[in-house]
Parts: structure tokens; sequence; C-alpha cells
């Protein structure tokens, strides 16, 4: 059997896929198709040979490292079997290795979102620090410059209203959208909001409908697309009063009553992004009862290895040297000193952020304490009050 490293080049999405090397190309479009889930032909697939210059892609490339093997020389015909396309292993692929660029046809893009015959409403939650605010608010402009790279082709209608949104962030106040009326209150966060983006304001926001789709479609017709962020969605739905299950209710609610009709609009876009306990109830599993599913973010702390990643590879200023030149860490030190860091931040991206910030030296990296004024005691301690049970069950253990 043949082990094949894939790269979607559409999404950056990468995975490796086993199939008989007498197979025909046409095959490994199947296994593909059958892996990702895709709905459209098959055929419909491109395939390229990710090899130039006897070396193989790496699936840490950057995106605009994928476009050179676009070409007509690379495609993968597809009654040819695989033996013949340059995938002659003897001892399996090597880690890291990419040896097939996946392309999706472009007007087929906007068919692959998940969801079935729903819509997809997506969030990020997690611990404070690991960037949720900064993702929504600049995703649709790091998603720009990523597709001069990323398509070899004419961006698509969808490809080219995401492109060219208003991002709108609105930062909901602890308990804000515990109303009745959902409506009410975002429509005036975001006239408010609105009001300051344009030089020439739109007219609707002088009068606007009660109905925040209506709302919505309006104005998506005056100013064309929109990306909107709806950040600490946690608070928006959180009160000393309530229960994190009375909270939760809510929040369906508000999925139910608003989110919902946004998957149905062409021209709006969104992100809901916070943290509240009452999101850990939350299912991201399609149910009969609702036309949605929710789709949760994975922003994760960063472990060891990519501390050193970042170390290696981030440069203090352009031209400039990497952090681990400007600190002088040989390849030897490198490993202690990104579990040092891990250790003493727990891998919270802006904990991390402060230390190189701080640090200048070897010694200094190896030194490092988070300083205790970084954490909100007070906030610490309301958190934990909530979770008693939990937290002595896990001390308990500790002790043991």
């Amino acid at each position: 059997m043949l082990t094949l490293g894939c790269v979607v080049v559409n999404d950056g999405c990468t995975f490796a896929e086993e199939i008989d090397p007498n197979n025909m190309v046409d095959q490994l479009k199947d296994k593909i198709k059958a892996k990702m889930g895709y709905s459209f032909p098959a055929p419909e697939l491109t395939l390229y040979v990710a090899k130039m210059d006897a070396a193989w892609l790496q699936d840490d490339c950057e995106s605009d490292a994928i476009k050179p093997y676009l070409i007509e020389a690379n495609k993968m015909k597809p009654l040819h079997q695989l033996c013949s396309q340059r995938f002659n292993f003897t001892e399996g692929m090597d880690e890291g290795d990419i040896h097939v660029v996946v392309e999706v046809p472009p007007h087929r893009w906007n068919e692959l979102q998940p969801g079935g015959e729903g819509g997809v409403i997506p969030f990020a939650d997690g611990v404070e620090g690991l960037g949720k605010s900064t993702l929504g608010r600049h995703y649709v402009r790091r998603s720009r410059k990523e597709w001069k790279y990323r398509f070899a082709k004419q961006p698509t209608v969808f490809e080219e209203a995401l492109g060219t949104c208003h991002t709108v962030h609105l930062e909901s106040a602890r308990g804000q959208l515990l109303t009745p009326s959902f409506d009410a209150v975002l429509i005036h966060m975001l006239v408010e909001k609105l009001r300051g983006m344009f030089a020439n304001p739109p007219a609707i926001l002088a009068s606007p409908p009660a109905s925040v789709f209506a709302f919505l479609d309006r104005l998506t017709d005056e100013v064309d697309s929109l990306f909107l962020v709806l950040d600490e969605i946690g608070a928006a739905f959180t009160d000393a009063s309530l229960s994190d299950l009375d909270s939760h209710e809510r929040f369906i609610a508000f999925c139910d009553d608003v989110v919902c009709q946004w998957c149905d609009m062409p021209y709006v876009f969104f992100v809901l992004v916070g943290r509240g306990s009452f999101l850990g109830l939350v299912e991201t599993n399609m149910t009969t009862m609702r036309k949605y599913f929710l789709c949760r973010f994975g922003l994760n702390r960063l472990r060891p290895p990519d501390i050193k990643t970042i170390m290696q590879r981030t440069f203090i200023e352009v031209g400039g040297p990497t952090i681990q030149e400007a600190c002088a860490v040989d390849d030897t030190q490198l490993e202690g000193v990104a579990q040092r860091l891990f250790d003493q931040t727990c891998g919270h991206p802006g904990a991390l952020v402060e230390a190189f910030k701080t640090c200048a030296s070897y010694s200094a990296l190896m030194a490092y304490r988070v300083p205790a004024d970084a954490v909100d005691q007070a906030l610490v301690f309301d958190m934990l009050t909530k979770h008693k049970a939990v937290v002595g069950e896990m001390l308990m253990k500790m002790l043991r």
C-alpha cells in the first residue's frame, strides 16, 4: 500500500491517504471525496504531483508556496496508475511530506460548508487570552491576503463577497442580551457601530426597521457584504441571578430566533466569540429539532513544540533577527526555553507575547516568571466559587 500526504489548496487542510499504488488516479479522487465528505462528483477534483526539483512539498509551507505546483506538467491524469506518477516509494512517506495537491473547482467551493440542509453558526469560546477577539476582527482581512495565493483561478462569487466585507465588531456588555427583544438590542448596537464606519452613513441608520433581519437585508443592499463579529457573547447571556442552564436556554433561543436567519442571508457572514461557563453545555451536533448546528473553533493553548517553532520563525522586525537569534538561544537550549515558558505561561498567547517583549537573553527567558499582578485574583475567585465541588475534588486527587 502507498501512503500519500495531501493538501487541499482551497483551505490548506492536510491529511494522509492510503491506497494501492496500482490504482488509477481516478480511484484516488474517489477516496479523497469520501474522506473529505464532498457532495460533488469526484472527477471534478484536480490533483497535482507536489514534487519539484526532486523534493516534495512540506506540510508547514506557506500558502503561496503551493501555487507553483498548480501547473499542467504536474497534473495527474485520471486514467493513469499512481505508480506512474513519481510515487515509487520503498520505505513509506517521510514525516511532513506532501505528495498530492488537491484542487476543488471554484464553483464548488461555497458548497463545502458543513451542515447538511441546515446552516452553521460558528463560535469560539475558551479561556481568556487565546485570541478569540483578534480572530474575529482580522479574519476577513487575513482571508483577503491569503486568497491571492491560494486560488490559482478567478475567485467565485462567494469569495468575492466575503473578500469585500465590512467587518462590524460588536462587543456585548454583561447581560445585554437577556432582554425580551433581541432585535431591539442588536439594531441599537449595529446603528451605533455603523455610524462611525462610513463617511456618508447609510440612509437606513436614520430609520431602522424593527426586525434585525430586515435591517441587515436592506443594509447589505446599500453597503454590500457584512462580516459581523459578536464579541463577549458569553457575557451577553450571563447574570449573577441566572444558572448556567438558564443562560444556555437564552443563548439557544437567540440562535433559534435571530442568528439562524443570518445563515440564509447571502451577504451576511458572522462569528460568535467570547467565554461563558454555560457554553460548555452547548452541543455542536445537528439536532432534528433545529435547522442549524453550532461549529466550535478550536483555539488552543500553545504547547512547547509550538513555542519552539514560534521562536525559530518569528522575526522581531521585518528583515531583523528571529526571537531565537535576538535572545542568543542556541539549538541545544531551545527545547528547555520552550518548556520553561510553557510552565510559566500555561501556553497563553498573550502571556507568551509579554515574555518575549520582556526578555532579551537566554538567562532572562529561563528566569522568567509571570508577574503576580497579571492575574486578576478576584476574577479567578469568582469563577472558582461557581465550581467549588469540582475544584475540591481535583485538589483532593492532587494531594493523594
